[in-house]
Parts: C-alpha cells; sequence; structure tokens
C-alpha cells in the first residue's frame, strides 16, 4: 500500500459514523491483520479524539508493532499527541523504543524520527540519528532519509552536534541521490523534494535549475503530472519573489492552477506559501483569482474549506490564517 492509498483510506476513515466505526472495530478483533480496517479506524479516531483516545491510542501501538517500516507507521507522523508529558505520547514513545531496540530497520528508524519531530521531542529524534546513519539505507528510502534531515535542520537540540546548514546539505545529497538512482514517473516526487530543499538551503540557481526540470519530467507522467506542475510554478513563482520579480511570481501562481485533476492535489490541496507571499506585497487581485481557480481543480471538502477561509478572510480586508 503506498503513500497516496494510505492517506485516501485515512481521510475516508474521517467520515464514519459512530455505529460503523464500532461495528469495524468489533471486526478488526477477528481479523487484526486487516490493515485498510486499521486505517480507516485511525481516521476515524483522529477526527473524533476525545471519545476514542483509547482505541487512537491502541491502533497506532498495533501499526508500531507490526508494519514499523511501512507507509503507514510514517503516516503515523500526523498523528500528533499534543504535549510529549502526556501519558498517550510516553505510551507510544515506549512501543517505538522497544521495536527500535529488537534491531528495526533503517526505515523504522527513520519513520521513529518522523514522529517524535511531529511531537517536538527533538532530543529523541536526534538520538535516533547516529543509528541510521549506521544502518544500510534502501534506495527506496533516500527520500525518507532526506526528509528527515530536512526536519531535523528546522529544530536545535542538545543532542544534536550539527549544525543548520550541515543537516540541509545532507538532505540535499540524500535527495540528489535518489534523483540519480530513481526512475519512472517517482522522479516528479524526487524533483519537487529536491528544489524545496534546494530552495530552503538558498541554492537559488539549482533550485530554479531543478523545477524547471520537474515541469518536463511531469509532462511525460500524466498520472503525476496535475500535483507536480502545480508544485513546479509555485516553487517558480518563491525563487521569481526571491530574485525580486514580483509580476513574475504572480504569472507562475495563477499558471500553478491550469493543470488536470489529480487524487494527490485533491487530498494535499493546493500550496499556498507563495500566495501568501503575495498578499504580503498587496497583490489580492491575482490572489482572489488563483482561489477561484483552484476550486475547479475537484479538491476534497477540507481543502475547499481552507480556501473560502482564505477568500473571506480577504474580503475583509485580513490576512487569512497562515496554513
Amino acid at each position: 500500500m503506498n503513500f497516496p492509498q494510505v492517506l485516501q483510506i485515512l481521510n475516508e476513515g474521517k467520515s464514519l459514523g459512530e455505529r460503523e466505526a464500532n461495528q469495524l472495530e468489533i471486526e478488526l478483533k477477528s481479523n487484526p491483520d486487516d490493515i485498510g480496517t486499521r486505517i480507516l479506524l485511525l481516521g476515524y479516531c483522529e477526527a473524533h479524539r476525545k471519545q476514542s483516545f483509547s482505541n487512537y491510542l491502541s491502533h497506532i501501538g498495533w501499526i508500531i508493532r507490526n508494519h514499523p517500516d511501512g507507509e503507514i507507521a510514517g503516516l503515523v507522523i500526523t498523528c500528533k499527541l499534543s504535549d510529549r508529558n502526556m501519558p498517550g505520547y510516553q505510551q507510544i514513545k515506549h512501543i517505538w523504543s522497544e521495536t527500535l531496540a529488537s534491531g528495526a530497520s533503517a526505515k523504522a528508524h527513520l519513520n521513529a524520527i518522523r514522529f517524535f519531530v511531529s511531537n517536538k521531542d527533538f532530543d529523541a529524534a536526534f538520538e535516533c540519528l547516529p543509528t541510521v546513519a549506521n544502518i544500510e539505507v534502501k534506495q527506496t528510502d533516500y527520500l525518507v532519509l532526506a526528509d528527515v534531515y530536512e526536519l531535523l535542520s528546522r529544530y536545535s537540540s542538545s543532542t544534536c552536534t550539527q549544525s543548520k546548514e550541515s543537516l540541509l546539505n545532507s538532505a540535499i545529497l540524500w535527495t540528489q541521490k535518489a534523483v540519480r538512482q530513481g526512475g519512472g514517473s517517482s522522479q516528479c516526487f524526487d524533483y519537487i523534494q529536491l528544489t524545496r530543499l534546494l530552495f530552503a538551503n538558498e541554492h537559488i540557481s539549482l533550485a530554479k535549475e531543478a523545477a524547471t526540470t520537474l515541469l518536463a519530467k511531469a509532462s511525460l507522467h500524466p498520472d503525476e503530472s496535475g500535483y507536480a506542475v502545480h508544485i513546479a510554478n509555485i516553487m517558480l513563482g518563491k525563487i521569481a519573489l526571491a530574485e525580486g520579480l514580483p509580476t513574475v511570481a504572480a504569472k507562475y501562481l495563477l499558471a500553478s492552477t491550469q493543470v488536470s485533476n489529480s487524487d494527490q492535489l485533491a487530498l494535499a490541496g493546493p500550496d499556498l506559501s507563495l500566495a501568501q507571499e503575495l498578499l504580503e506585497f498587496g497583490d489580492n487581485v491575482t490572489v482572489v483569482k488563483f482561489i477561484s481557480d483552484c476550486q475547479q481543480l475537484g479538491l476534497c471538502d477540507e481543502r475547499r474549506a481552507t480556501l473560502d477561509r482564505w477568500y473571506q478572510a480577504i474580503a475583509e480586508g485580513r490576512m487569512p490564517p497562515h496554513f
């Protein structure tokens, strides 16, 4: 089960009714390895956490114990437990510690780091990093490792001796390895990550080259082209702003909506970072047009609601909430 499939099932679970969720819980007891049902229930528990917190922790714990190196364990990073001092967080952290101590794979360690970072337990995340460096990383996990380095570069910890620049450079190097050794449509995602990392590390000319390459590759893979073309234009717009060209950036923002519908774009929604920056430049007209065009892209209800809030805020003369 790949990442988009997991994400789609997780979102479907959020719309389950209480009676339906209770019936699935009963069925899962007789077939605990039904991972699809478990992901559905995890989505339900995420949406109804207050009344389903015990089941929520139970499903997360089962996933970590049984699939620590799978995509679903990676998605557990979205399940923030709010306060690392809460019993729920400590319970899940203990399960991760036991799982890693039993000789888990590099991917499991990477998933654990992402979980720790999402819950702002940076000391625990940095403590795992040396172990990852000493475990053979599979080619399919190059981007996961790059993502870990990029996440850790945003924070500091007493247990980390590497600088932000060093961590970001490691992220770029691993992404470049994935790009060189990868193939097929997955390279669109590789180039998305590479462009973002290069831009974050202020390698503007290299970021522009990567974004331009992404546009070219996206045309060869129609199944990914909607999301990939959208992100490529957003990044080219951000680069234009960095170069002091807001008018060019505005053109890229509007171009980012001229894409085919895709499941990934529908679930993840449009990247609003460039729109936010253009609002700060005072270009409300372009951003309102962008919002209107995005509403035609077949987005899920949650993403459409976000765009509605943005439109309302702009209409009232306010800055929209940060995404």
